[in-house]
């Protein structure tokens, strides 16, 4: 799935920064269709801000989430003449793991209605 908005990553890592972000250690893969097996498709240091940041200082490692908002920017170095890509998390959810629910409450579902009389149904 790779690094991008609604897609589920691993916490390997939490480190503080000087500022108010948390450095993250996550990881992204997918299921090979052909091998049946898992590959990792992203894997690197992630700064979680503002309100991501709060709610990462509680991760733990192989804690899974869903990430809700990203970002990520490049910067040309003109004397290495390399770009730097700086990824962001601004916002993310637990995801469910092994049936233990993500902490949001579940959709409402639809009430069919209730026929007590039997003369009433249609056949």
């Amino acid at each position: 799935m790779a690094f991008r908005d609604n897609t589920y990553a691993t916490v390997w890592e939490v480190k503080q920064t000087k500022g108010s972000s948390l450095n993250v250690r996550i990881s992204t893969s997918f299921k090979n269709k052909a091998t049946g097996e898992y590959e990792t498709d992203f894997s690197d240091y992630v700064f979680f801000s503002g309100d991501a940041a709060k709610k990462a200082a509680s991760l733990k490692e192989k804690d899974r989430i869903k990430l809700l908002q990203t970002s990520v920017k490049s910067q040309w170095d003109k004397e290495k003449k390399v770009n730097r890509y700086t990824f962001n998390v601004w916002d993310f959810e637990p995801a469910e793991r092994d049936g233990e629910k993500s902490g949001k409450q579940p959709a409402a579902q639809p009430k069919s209605p209730v026929i007590e009389d039997s003369d009433e149904l249609p056949f």
